[in-house]
């Protein structure tokens, strides 16, 4: 059981109970259950749609997806000197020690964070992340709102990491439909620290992220940010969200 900020279920699943800073960690077997097995069943609507993006519908308003993708990388959506500007968009707020550890004291996460909000300066990078989220949820048809109010600026230096982990959790971040990660480090500026997905009982998925590369995933798809061995990572995080939990 994890130390005052996680708690055990089953034996398989652990959920924490904390905000939104720390989403819920699962066992993997889990992750690959609920991409498999979910079906998404609510009032028939955009029948045209679904069907051009790949979403069945049947009698009895049950829709299925014909296929599933675990994620997908958007190459080059922001430029360098568009990364480094974003980076520094930290000057605007305050920096978080984020750190989290399992009951025999070894760290889940390590990292520094900085809350980016929307605002005239920052209006941009939203605009460009939302767009591209709301392609991607074509092929879900996720019930999901497009109003992002902010983003985790995430720092990870020399030895620190994010472990397996899922985005979807309890209480507010329960209603997390899709994840977006920006890769900002110039290139070359860091070893280390890829972006797994875990699939098919694998985890060895290396993302391989570029500068300006744009990571989209599902919230329930389990992933971790690998440890850096050499320099630092930056990223920004967004979780778009609905009004309730999985549909």
């Amino acid at each position: 059981m994890m130390a005052g900020l996680l708690r055990e279920s089953n034996g398989h699943f652990v959920s924490c109970f904390d905000d939104d800073l720390e989403p819920c960690r699962g066992g993997p077997r889990l992750a690959g259950r609920l991409a498999a097995t979910r079906a998404l069943t609510w009032q028939a609507r955009m029948t045209h749609d679904c069907k051009h993006n790949g979403i069945i519908a049947h009698p009895g308003d049950q829709m299925e997806w014909e296929k599933f993708g675990y994620y997908e990388i958007l190459r080059n959506q922001f430029s360098t000197e568009e990364c480094a500007e974003i980076i520094n968009m930290k000057n605007d707020g305050e920096e978080k020690h984020s750190e989290l550890k399992n009951s025999r004291g070894a760290l889940i996460r390590d990292s520094s964070l900085y809350w980016l909000y929307l605002t005239e300066k920052s209006k941009w990078v939203f605009d460009r992340v939302t767009n591209l989220v709301m392609v991607y949820n074509k092929k879900y048809n996720f019930e999901m709102s497009y109003d992002q109010q902010s983003a985790q600026l995430t720092r990870y230096r020399n030895g620190q990491k994010y472990d397996w982990h899922m985005d979807l959790g309890p209480l507010k971040s329960s209603t997390r439909k899709i994840s977006a990660v920006v890769e900002l480090s110039p290139a070359g500026s860091y070893q280390g620290g890829n972006v797994e997905i875990f699939y098919n009982e694998r985890d060895n998925s290396h993302s391989r992220l570029q500068t300006g590369d744009v990571l989209l995933f599902p919230s329930f798809v389990m992933h971790r940010a690998a440890e850096v061995e050499t320099g630092e990572r930056w990223s920004l995080v967004f979780w778009y969200k609905g009004s309730a939990p999985f549909r």
